[in-house]
């Protein structure tokens, strides 16, 4: 009986280093300080922008769907970097400074309890 186990134990040990092979590690392209110019295709749950660069996604802060903008890379970890706005064909030095200056203003408010209505859009 006890030798039906042990048997039983090792062939379902076989059958499963066979389904479950070991994940490849992942050497992230990017490095902090290269410059690409990125398309931002959608949000993230904070409201930073997010686009995909050698198969590795970047946040872009202060940016929304459809802008088009040159980045350089500020911090990897994994497969994600985060990136600042360098460029920008879609919005000026201007409107960047708006929106970053009203998402400061946003966090302020709520830190302190307040309600925040609207947004930098």
């Amino acid at each position: 009986m006890r030798d039906h186990i042990l048997k039983r134990i090792q062939e379902d040990r076989q059958r499963s280093q066979q389904k479950y092979r070991p994940r490849e590690t992942f050497i992230n392209p990017i490095k902090v300080g290269e410059e690409y110019d990125v398309e931002i295709t959608r949000l993230g749950r904070e409201g930073d922008g997010m686009a995909t660069v050698k198969r590795c996604l970047v946040f872009v802060p202060n940016t929304k769907i459809g802008d088009k903008v040159k980045i350089k890379i500020n911090g990897v970890r994994g497969r994600t970097a985060m990136g600042e706005i360098i460029e920008s064909e879609t919005l000026t030095i201007g409107e960047v400074e708006k929106i970053e200056v009203i998402t400061e203003l946003k966090k302020q408010a709520e830190q302190q309890g307040l309600k925040v209505v609207g947004g930098a859009e």
